[in-house]
């Protein structure tokens, strides 16, 4: 059993260091070959990255000069992941937890035909109710995951490439799945994406502080701005199939104006919803 392992690199070098110091008990010791995907790294964790790869002839490292989540993953996808069974992905700040990467493997062995496995979350004030979501609607989430040969090669055939700029690729990459990378308005192929029930992940739940309430404002705008995204986004996919794809997100902004689209605003985030549709009026 060959196992990619693509770490998605951030600027903090200590949960990076910290990330890969788990890697092996995730994997239960088996063997796996490591990619790290760093999109334009701070010099203390590019340094870090470098000197790891160094250390371990089993990972290499590929810089970007693009900070985005979803042009690491089409880099991955596309370019740099090597010939393997299962290929995990593993957001950088988060920690796997024991056994999580085999759990991930194995639940994709044991569903031949699912080309996705989701990990679920072991921490946040929100991971029961997170966990339910996740398992009722067969959602997908990027902090950990993992592909399976097959998906990859026919993402490669199939010449599919996640929109740049994209926040929540996670529900897209889920969508793909379920409709078997075709899109469409039928999102039911349910033996296509599997949650490895038994595979977890941590995270470094947000302080209580200034610091913090600036990291939930930033978080509420991404989450708008995805919200803003989608309506459009799977509005297209759903009508015109996946070859309607996208480059990427700014194209959604700019159809949104063309076709007058006027996305609905959440009475409870209205704010951040201004935020967006102000970024949107501007592009």
């Amino acid at each position: 059993m060959a196992i990619s392992v693509c770490i998605i690199a951030g600027n903090n070098a200590g949960r990076l260091a910290r990330t890969l110091s788990l890697l092996h008990a995730a994997a239960k010791g088996r063997h796996m070959t490591g990619c790290l995907i760093a999109p334009h790294l701070s010099p203390a964790a590019l340094s870090f990255a470098r000197a790891y790869v160094a250390a371990d002839a089993r990972f290499s490292l590929h810089e970007l000069a693009l900070s985005d989540g979803a042009h690491a993953l089409n880099s991955y996808v596309h370019h740099y992941a090597p010939p393997a069974n299962y290929h995990v992905v593993i957001d950088a700040d988060i920690e796997p937890c024991e056994g999580a990467i085999a759990e991930l493997c194995d639940t994709l062995a044991r569903q031949p035909d699912a080309y996705g496995a989701t990990a679920l979350s072991a921490s946040g004030r929100t991971r029961k109710a997170w966990a339910e979501r996740t398992i009722l609607y067969q959602g997908l989430n990027r902090q950990m995951f993992a592909l399976s040969r097959e998906c990859v090669l026919r993402l490669r055939a199939q010449q599919i490439y996640l929109p740049l700029g994209l926040e929540g690729v996670d529900g897209l990459i889920a969508y793909l799945l379920l409709t078997d990378l075709a899109g469409g308005p039928q999102a039911d192929a349910h033996h296509r994406l599997a949650v490895a029930d038994g595979a977890f992940f941590v995270f470094e739940e947000t302080p209580l502080s200034p610091k913090g309430a600036a990291i939930l404002a930033s978080r509420l705008t991404r989450r708008a701005r995805r919200r803003i995204q989608n309506e459009i986004l799977y509005c297209l996919l759903k009508r015109e199939g996946v070859g309607a794809m996208p480059v990427t997100a700014v194209e959604l902004h700019r159809l949104a104006k063309k076709r007058r689209l006027e996305p609905r605003r959440d009475p409870v985030n209205w704010w951040f919803d201004r935020i967006v549709l102000d970024e949107i009026a501007a592009s």
